[in-house]
């Protein structure tokens, strides 16, 4: 990440994951910088292709499961074919859903 992006500290201190890409000439995704706790999460290096990793490098928002627990995934499109990645912790969230919908699927049948 260039010295020159006023929110470098910001972007690598965070507590959410955090990750950048590049395109190559392939079609294919490099890391090219990342903060601690992404990198605590995949045990991941610079040059690391993106087929490397449980999610797809599209502008956008997706969810994926890693290690039992669900993130989403909010992915921005960059100039010069980058993309940066932050990650966010939902396991709580969708364990709360998931009970939700059971209760409502008990209550269902009782009626």
């Amino acid at each position: 990440m260039s010295d020159l992006c006023p929110y470098r500290k910001i972007l690598l201190e965070m507590q959410y994951p955090f990750a950048y890409f590049q395109k190559m000439k392939d079609d294919e995704w490099i890391l090219i910088a990342f903060n601690r706790v992404f990198e605590q999460l995949f045990s991941c290096d610079v040059g690391d292709t993106v087929d490397r990793f449980p999610f797809e490098v599209k502008t956008g928002r997706s969810e994926v499961e890693i290690d039992g627990n669900w993130y989403s995934v909010y992915s921005f499109a960059l100039d010069g074919g980058q993309m940066s990645l932050i990650l966010h912790d939902i396991t709580a969230r969708r364990r709360i859903d998931e009970a939700i919908a059971q209760i409502f699927k008990t209550a269902t049948v009782m009626i």
